[in-house]
């Protein structure tokens, strides 16, 4: 059957960079598609979550290591579900190689895929206005449900346990009740990466690929091959078909040198990234790792201390270079190229990352990539307060100004800069409670003075970006979170600014 002329739950709106990330994604899955592994393993799966949708409960979470083929399987089965034409889909891949894994990013992703299905509690046109509104409403939304005349409604969030700045557990809150003709699937490694599961939910568990269908694949695609060679493909892989497919090209490319090579090389990621990334690529891997989401190669030279040359060898089964830049091709190898290195080079990494979204600020030549995951490295190395404080002034509102989500954006880093400096007076004020709602009563003020409505050419009520005087208030507010001593009879003066560095709040 061919597929459909688009994915299921392509929206009209939303972020561009973001919609190329999920169209990308959607020919990821037609590629893998094409030419499948772990037929039987994949057809298990498939039968169980068919079983789900029919007698099962409200949830199901389908659970496998990285590299098992969970997001290619949910992509096809997604796509035999919007044919069938029983059920509307909602489909969100939470990925860093695809620019979707960070917390507003994939918000605003799955409002607008389940807005046409279900009432929002916003007038018409109306569209909720940074990560919490979003998320509550999306909670509303969900919780309300579809009514019993209507098709009911299946929620695919896929890598969920990708998320950046966010925990799963929290991001799954959104979908603890939900209502009447809404089903939600999730993925992810095991139920403890998704910081648990809730009550009754389904699991289905992915295999991994069988020895036997390992040597169909290989000759297939190479002829016939030693039994010698098919088997050490099976055990370096492990039957993970992420593993196998990158050792089938590896293969293809120098049958003879990757042949010799596997009769030694140890199990897993590890040892196929030696067999696929030899030479100087190594030293670039630690750095395509760093990225929250993919970037230019030029801007990723700029931020490493690897030699020119090295880049040239950026090609294979690792990297997937696209559209939007340079990525890892799954978290597999991120986790791989992080793992041989010590956690002080990991740890000078993510500095230089933060680093680069200093100087760009500083220089006033923004990216794409830095504007849009700056606050992540920042948070990433649990920045100070004053480090921070950047996100909340008028020059950063005018690097968003010209994104077109630019108003949610601003607001998002806005929100997590406040939050770090509630956390900081909370622990370091023995009057926890008062200094705590001050900085709830200075962050609700900044943001309804941010989400100022105004009317459009067309008519339309929508909410502009805060204007260039009421960010010098956020300014100041945010430096006198920052700078105030709090003192009280049972602990010493502390000043905040130059306090321990903050980490992301439980729950965000």
């Amino acid at each position: 059957m061919s597929p459909p002329p688009r994915a299921p739950d392509a929206p009209a709106a939303g972020p561009a960079a973001a919609e190329r990330g999920v169209l990308a994604f959607w020919r990821e899955v037609e590629r893998c598609r094409s030419a499948p592994l772990g037929g039987k393993a994949r057809a298990g799966a498939v039968a169980r979550l068919d079983r789900w949708l029919e007698h099962g409960g409200a949830r199901v979470a389908l659970l496998g290591p990285g590299g098992r083929g969970k997001s290619v399987l949910l992509g096809a089965w997604a796509l035999e579900l919007a044919r069938a034409g029983r059920h509307e889909v909602a489909f969100v891949p939470v990925s860093c190689r695809f620019g979707t894994a960070l917390k507003p990013t994939a918000l605003n992703l799955l409002y607008a895929r389940v807005a046409p299905f279900l009432r929002s509690p916003r007038r018409a046109g109306e569209r909720p206005h940074g990560v919490e509104e979003t998320r509550r409403d999306l909670a509303i939304m969900l919780e309300e449900g579809r009514p019993p005349e209507d098709r009911p409604l299946v929620l695919i969030l896929d890598g969920f346990d990708e998320a950046v700045t966010w925990t799963p557990d929290a991001a799954q809150r959104f979908l603890r009740d939900l209502g009447p003709g809404v089903r939600a699937v999730l993925s992810a490694r095991s139920p403890e990466a998704l910081g648990g599961l809730p009550e009754e939910t389904e699991v289905v568990a992915l295999p991994p690929i069988a020895a036997d269908e390992i040597a169909e694949a290989i000759g297939r695609r190479l002829g016939d091959l030693p039994a010698s060679v098919k088997d050490d493909v099976a055990r370096v892989s492990g039957g993970e078909p992420l593993l196998v497919e990158a050792l089938l090209e590896a293969l293809s490319r120098d049958l003879a040198a990757v042949g010799t090579a596997l009769a030694s090389a140890p199990v897993g990621a590890s040892g196929v990234l030696d067999l696929c990334a030899g030479g100087s690529i190594l030293s670039v891997l630690p750095w395509l790792a760093g990225a929250l989401g993919p970037i230019e190669g030029e801007e990723l030279f700029a931020i490493s201390t690897v030699s020119v040359g090295a880049w040239n060898e950026l090609i294979g089964p690792l990297v997937a270079a696209g559209e939007t830049g340079l990525a890892l091709r799954h978290p597999a190898w991120v986790e791989a190229a992080l793992a041989r290195i010590a956690p002080h080079q990991r740890a000078a990494v993510d500095r230089r990352f933060a680093d680069h979204g200093k100087r760009a600020f500083a220089s006033g030549t923004v990216s794409e990539y830095a504007c849009r995951n700056w606050r992540a490295h920042l948070e990433r190395i649990d920045a100070s307060l004053t480090e921070r404080l950047d996100l909340v002034s008028s020059a950063w509102l005018d690097v968003w100004r010209t994104r077109p989500d630019g108003s949610s954006g601003f607001i998002a880093d806005v929100d997590a800069t406040a939050a770090c400096a509630a956390s900081l007076l909370i622990d370091a004020a023995a009057g926890g409670d008062v200094v705590a709602a001050l900085a709830e009563r200075r962050t609700a003020r900044v943001r309804a003075s941010s989400m100022t409505r105004t009317a459009t050419s067309s008519g339309r009520s929508t909410r502009s970006a805060p204007s260039p005087n009421i960010l010098t208030t956020i300014g100041d507010a945010a430096c006198l979170c920052a700078t105030r001593s709090v003192t009280s009879s049972r602990t010493p003066t502390t000043t905040v600014a130059n306090a321990s560095p903050c980490a992301t709040p439980t729950g965000a």
